[in-house]
């Protein structure tokens, strides 16, 4: 990922919307951000964190809420927007945040928009602008999550070194989030988990086994004697026990059923033979109840015969009236149809009647209305000429307002004409005086702009003095630090030389121990040997010397380690003295530095030249404050001229315009009054108004539509009668000739009807009424006779068999043969009943025994596995003597190559002195361990803590730790791309030796093909890199950005 547009509005001391396009570097990759504390540098890495992932680059600002500015205000919403690149393709991100204005409830404004660059344009990266579409989308895109830009690409200010100097629980905590390794810590809950269940499966299988023996006592019969009684009369019961005896009881239950089955079987024999005689009884004695009561219903049905005989004559009669009904039918229809002839024919005869007086009537009203003919002819012409007078009429209203109109225009016009003069007579005064005013002014501005060139070369010089008062003050900090080294080296150097010669003191007495008269010295050659060196009690080893030896060295080069810096910072000084313009003293003279001087002298000059500048800015500032509020005037005064040019240009074209108005209104005045005195002429006086034309025609056109409508009333009247008589006399001529036929009809009709009553034997009509019966009737006296005479037919045959059956039997007597059903039955029962319960017990005894079976493996089984994931749980969480939990194991690997590819920068940056190790020593107090860090040290030899490094060598480690954690992960993630780098501090801790080197490794990064970039106050890095972002404030206290390329 490379920034390529960073867009910043109302974010931090951003107030105003403030644009960083990274293009400008050009080829300069390597670049500072500098700027005064509290300017914004930081919040340049917060923006891009924030566009990226929602959220600042620090843990300290992880409230977003903080980065709105307080500068903003409510109605400019805080947002950032970046233009990035991911290898050849670009990227726009634009985040907004929320924020509640006065008077809301609630906040609002957050928006969110991805979209890829490409050359037809912006085209959405996700369907959907939600923020958490987005931020997965991002996540894809960049291949980093926020703990892993933070700690490879945004390092912010001091928390970078968090992975070097934390313990071990803490690297745990930063490189699960950078490795996302948490599934190996939820694998270790897992298991966790699972052994808790498989404990609580054991102990629920324990206490189910339990209850499954409780239950065999309760539920089976413990037979005195058996092998299962003996078994529960023992305090304590296991299962292979149980089982064993329970085979035994399932054995005996087996046994008995055998035993029971043959008394079943002769048992079953003596119930069947008794079952049968009471069947036998039952069933004469049913057929003996059926012959009575068959006998009984064949008498019945004879008694009934004469009634049946009348239902046959009755049946007969009924369907011979049959045939006579349908002469009947028709012979009524015929009278029926007369009637209602009859009684159509006298209500035409009526209507005919009184539509010939009507139409009389009608034709006398309508030969009235056709001799109003005339008058109806004479309003139709009068109405068409006041219908063509009505647009005139109209016409000439509506000029006589409009000259109205154009008289009331011109008193208007006039009044604005004497306005607009005298207001073009002030304005043009007015400029006049304004013109002397500015010509007074203009020299005060010029001296206003030289104070303010003046005031900010005096904040440049006072803010470059303030720079080196203090690095006046570290120089005589680094001159005590000089003296108290010296003296260190020189007491160690009095402790070396009295340890020597302490030493060779002691060498001439061991040597003379040795020394025999007569045997030559090793150092003299002599034989004699009368005073010989006494040896002394406490003489130094030469280990002890050895280490004075070492101390002094320690200490001599610490010395010249302090007077290095030293002489830096006085070179530095030297030629930031150079630079300065010159301070003048009180009476005006230069004040002179001498950069070699007593730093005590350069200090108090350096202090006294601030205490002149802030002398000469605030006399300055008051001479600036007092121009101020003039050339402020000179403005307004300027700003009045410009509009007043305006007003008058305004003025001048609006009276141009206001004169020619007037022209027009003379004109359009002429014009009307013509063309309303051509009207006058054409139209009658007394209809010249609206209302006096419109009242007449209304008149005419009601009186003309009065005579229209009653002639066409009558017209219609009289066509309308004459139709309806028409009509009514031809319907009565077709109904007379209709009667004349029904009676013919009717006559036939009933001459039918007599003539088939005779053939049918019917004497009378009510004869034939009487014998009708309706169809259903027939249908059931036909149903009736033909049942009964199949029942006779039918119960004579079943009484002969019936009597067949009995043979002269008498009723048999079932209460004997029942009693001696129910005892074999019950004997029956009660075997039935003692089988049943022998065959259940022996199913609950397999069925227990499977059981059984089956909770002792679940058992075996659950043991074996509890003792499988107890031990892997155990090594899995660091219960072992390495204190190594399962997921630390992953994370050494990963921690042991970041310290290989972090190492071979380390040694450059450290001249081979240091090399970053991973300890094997175990915590105290039984903490986790493995993640810790120690540092080798070429020049002892030795391993030791990293703590124990100095600021300038922490960060130097930690920065190389960070750069190799950064190749880790591109190696592992092969679709992440990493160009740009953002450093946050930490130079300042540096010696010059250690910078260059650290800027020549930020350099090789660079030529990579990184983008970096270093937020530092150090001078000679500012110097040293080729360009620079520079953050500066405002007098109103916000920030704004600028590149300087050198």
């Amino acid at each position: 990922m490379r920034p390529i547009q960073l867009t910043l509005t109302a974010f931090g001391p951003y107030r105003d919307q403030e644009t960083i396009d990274f293009r400008k570097l050009g080829d300069h990759r390597l670049f500072v951000i500098s700027g005064n504390t509290g300017a914004g540098k930081t919040t340049i890495f917060d923006a891009i964190c924030f566009a990226l992932y929602g959220a600042a680059s620090g843990e300290d600002r992880a409230e977003t809420r903080m980065l709105r500015s307080h500068f903003a205000d409510e109605a400019t919403h805080t947002s950032v927007e970046l233009i990035f690149a991911v290898r050849d393709k670009q990227f726009r991100v634009f985040r907004q945040m929320k924020h509640r204005k006065s008077g809301n409830k609630s906040e609002t404004g957050e928006k969110i928009e991805l979209f890829e660059l490409t050359e037809r344009g912006e085209v959405p990266a996700v369907d959907r602008f939600v923020i958490r579409d987005v931020d997965q989308r991002l996540a894809e895109i960049i291949g980093l999550t926020r703990d892993q830009f933070s700690q490879i690409v945004m390092l912010p200010q001091g928390e970078f070194r968090k992975l070097l100097t934390s313990s071990t629980d803490n690297k745990e905590e930063i490189l699960r989030k950078i490795f996302r390794t948490e599934i190996f810590e939820q694998l270790e809950q897992l298991v966790g988990q699972q052994t808790k269940q498989v404990q609580e499966q054991l102990r629920s299988g324990q206490q189910a086994q339990t209850l499954l023996l409780h239950q065999i006592a309760e539920q089976l019969p413990l037979r005195e004697g058996s092998e299962l009684a003996q078994v529960y009369e023992q305090e304590q019961q296991n299962s292979y026990q149980v089982s064993q005896a329970l085979e035994a009881e399932l054995e005996h239950y087996e046994q008995q059923q055998q035993q029971l089955e043959q008394v079943k079987i002769e048992l079953a024999e003596q119930l069947s033979l008794a079952r049968k005689a009471v069947q036998d009884a039952e069933q004469h004695n049913r057929k003996l109840a059926e012959l009575t009561a068959k006998q009984a219903e064949y008498g019945q049905l004879q008694e009934r015969a004469d009634e049946i005989e009348l239902l046959q004559q009755a049946l007969v009669k009924g369907e011979k009236a049959r045939f006579v009904e349908p002469y009947e039918q028709r012979c009524t229809r015929a009278q029926q149809q007369m009637r209602e002839a009859l009684q159509a024919l006298e209500a035409l005869s009526q209507r005919h009647q009184h539509l010939s007086a009507e139409l009389a009537q009608a034709q006398q009203q309508w030969e009235q209305q056709q001799a109003l003919e005339p008058r109806r002819a004479a309003l139709q012409v009068e109405l068409h000429e006041l219908e063509g007078l009505a647009p005139l009429v109209k016409q000439l209203q509506q000029q006589l307002l409009r000259l109205a109109e154009a008289d009331q225009q011109q008193q208007q016009l006039k009044r604005k004409l004497e306005a607009s003069e005298a207001a073009l007579q002030a304005v043009r005064v007015r400029r006049q005086e304004l013109q002397q005013l500015l010509q007074n002014s203009e020299h005060k501005a010029i001296q206003y702009a030289e104070l303010q060139a003046q005031l900010k070369q005096i904040q440049k010089q006072g803010t470059a003095i303030s720079q080196l008062v203090k690095e006046a003050a570290e120089l005589q900090e680094l001159a005590k630090q000089e003296e108290g080294a010296e003296l260190s080296r020189q007491q160690a150097y009095s402790a070396l030389q009295e340890l020597e010669q302490l030493w060779l003191g002691g060498q001439a007495g061991e040597l003379a121990m040795h020394l025999h008269d007569g045997q030559p010295c090793p150092v003299c050659g002599s034989q004699q040997h009368p005073h010989k060196a006494v040896r002394m009690e406490h003489m130094p080893s030469k280990e002890q010397l050895e280490q004075a030896k070492a101390e002094h060295l320690k200490q001599l080069q610490e010395q010249q380690r302090i007077h290095a810096q030293q002489s830096a910072k006085l070179n530095m000084i030297a030629a930031q003295l150079q630079q300065q313009e010159q301070i003048t003293d009180a009476s005006g003279a230069a004040i002179a530095f001498e950069p070699y001087e007593q730093t005590d002298q350069l200090r108090a000059k350096l202090e006294y030249a601030q205490q002149r500048l802030r002398e000469q800015w605030k006399q300055v500032k008051e001479q600036e404050q007092q121009l101020q509020a003039e050339v402020e005037q000179s403005k307004q005064h300027k700003e009045e001229q410009q509009r007043l040019e305006q007003q008058v240009e305004q003025l001048e074209q609006q009276h141009k315009q206001q004169l020619n108005d007037q022209q027009q209104l003379l004109i359009r005045h002429a014009t009307i009054s013509s063309t309303i005195e051509q009207l006058t002429e054409r139209i009658p006086q007394a209809l010249q108004q609206e209302e006096q034309l419109s009242a007449k025609l209304q008149q005419s056109r009601a009186e003309f539509n009065q005579l229209n409508e009653s002639w066409k009333a009558a017209g219609d009247h009289f066509q309308q009668v004459a139709n309806q008589h028409t009509t009514v006399k031809t319907q009565l001529e077709s109904q007379q000739q209709q009667t004349a036929r029904l009676q013919l009809e009717l006559e036939e009709s009933k001459t039918s009807y007599q003539q088939q009553l005779a053939e049918a034997g019917f004497e009378q009509e009510n004869d034939y009424i009487a014998a009708k019966l309706t169809a259903e009737q027939l249908q059931s006296y036909r149903a009736t006779i033909e049942q009964h005479k199949e029942r006779i037919v039918r119960l004579a045959n079943e009484l002969e068999l019936l009597e067949q059956a009995v043979a002269d039997r008498s009723y048999i007597e079932l209460e004997p043969l029942q009693a001696e059903l129910a005892s074999w039955q019950s004997r029956f029962e009660a075997l039935i009943a003692e089988e049943t319960q022998q065959k259940h017990f022996a199913a609950e005894i397999v069925r227990f025994m499977e059981r059984i079976k089956g909770t002792s493996n679940q058992l075996q089984q659950l043991e074996a596995k509890l003792s499988l994931l107890a031990d892997l749980f155990s090594t899995m969480k660091g219960d072992n003597p390495l204190k190594l939990s399962f997921e630390r194991y992953i994370l050494i690997d990963y921690l042991e190559q970041i310290l290989t590819m972090a190492n071979l920068r380390l040694s450059k940056l450290s001249n081979g002195q240091f090399e970053l190790r991973r300890s094997d020593r175990l915590e105290t107090y039984g903490k986790q361990s493995g993640l810790g860090l120690d540092v080798y040290d070429a020049y002892t030899g030795q391993n030791r803590d990293v703590k124990t490094l100095s600021g300038g060598e922490k960060f130097n480690a930690a920065l190389c730790l960070a750069l190799g954690m950064a190749d880790v992960i591109q190696a592992h993630q092969g679709g992440v791309s990493i160009e740009m780098m953002f450093i946050d501090e930490g130079f300042g801790s540096l010696d010059e030796e250690s910078l260059q080197k650290s800027i020549q490794a930020l350099a090789e990064l660079q030529r990579a093909g990184r983008m970096i970039g270093v937020i530092s106050h150090v001078q000679e890095l500012k110097a040293a890199l080729p360009a620079c972002l520079e953050v500066n404030k405002s007098r109103d206290g916000y920030s704004y950005t600028s590149f300087v390329i050198k």
